[in-house]
């Protein structure tokens, strides 16, 4: 009998032990019917989000997360009743956005392109926004630096007009 013969026997005759371990269920499907609003919270500008009642037949009743950088209120308003695409995070919680839905129209599709470019706006005129206080910070220290060469250089010439090594006018 060879020795990985052996081995495997012992570890054979050796008491199993199961480990028990819990898991938990998520949900897989990919679409609900969002049957109305929970509620929804405003957080600054932009940011916020609301909160969804969806269902799936035949027994799954749930939430699921609206958020209004991606999907705004008022299209939200216009999913109650019909079916939503939704994605579950690695905790089983529900999500979506405007970019997921499948569209029935051209109209609704203008809508969402006109959404995107209105958030690719605002976030690109904050950027714009920071880079320019940036500059002019820069800018402003820069001024700064400057006059205190002019500073120097006018002391300089003024000091020594006689000593023959000060800056030439011209």
């Amino acid at each position: 009998m060879s020795t990985t013969t052996k081995c495997l026997l012992f570890l054979d005759s050796l008491p199993h032990k199961t480990m028990a371990t819990k898991t938990d269920i998520m949900p897989v499907f990919e679409t609900v019917i969002l049957s109305g609003i929970l509620y929804h919270i405003r957080d600054g500008k932009r940011n916020g989000y609301t909160v969804g009642r969806v269902k799936r037949e035949p027994s799954f009743n749930g939430i699921c997360l609206f958020p209004n950088e991606s999907f705004p209120l008022s299209e939200v308003e216009k999913y109650i009743g019909k079916e939503v695409v939704v994605k579950a995070n690695e905790k089983g919680q529900l999500r979506t956005s405007l970019v997921m839905q499948k569209l029935e129209s051209l109209e609704e599709n203008d809508e969402l392109i006109a959404v995107g470019l209105q958030n690719f706006e605002k976030r690109l005129f904050e950027f714009l926004e920071a880079k320019f206080d940036e500059v002019m910070k820069e800018q402003i220290l820069t001024n700064l630096d400057i006059n205190k060469l002019r500073r120097v250089f006018h002391l300089w010439n003024s000091d020594d007009d006689n000593n023959g090594h000060a800056i030439p006018n011209d």
